[in-house]
């Protein structure tokens, strides 16, 4: 059998806590600057954004008074129109009777010139009747 080597007991490296806490202090450093300059760079982009933020604001607002404008100058419209079409109504009205006039008024100039006709008739042979009596009287005399 062999034997077995009697183990070396290597030294074990002493503990410097000191100079582990140093080297975490240093870490912790890094990060903590890492974390203000990102800090520091959204703080920038907020600002960009609240004042893009501010813009889109003020032309919402702009837009919700164009828009209030432009409803307000509908309905005016839409009244204005409504007057129009009664109006329009009035006058379809108005001209559908003077239409009915005229067409009465036509027929009563038919009217008189058919009795204007048969006066002149009647003023003719009325006329040649005397004529021929006249005409006797002297073939008489």
């Amino acid at each position: 059998m062999k034997k077995k080597s009697p183990q070396i007991n290597k030294p074990i490296p002493e503990f410097d806590s000191g100079h582990e806490t140093r080297v975490l202090l240093e870490d912790m450093r890094q990060g903590i600057r890492i974390i203000g300059e990102q800090h520091g760079a959204i703080v920038k982009r907020l600002d960009n954004i609240e004042s893009e933020l501010g813009s889109v604001k003020a032309a919402v607002m702009d837009n919700s008074l164009q828009i209030k404008a432009i409803r307000s100058e509908q309905k005016e419209m839409k009244a204005e129109q409504q007057r129009m079409g009664t109006e329009q109504q009035r006058m379809g009205t108005e001209q559908q009777r003077m239409a009915a006039e005229q067409q009465r008024m036509g027929t009563e100039q038919q009217r008189t010139n058919t009795e204007l006709q048969e006066i002149k008739h009647k003023l003719d042979t009325v006329i040649v009747d005397h004529e021929q009596r006249l005409q006797k009287l002297e073939a008489i005399r």
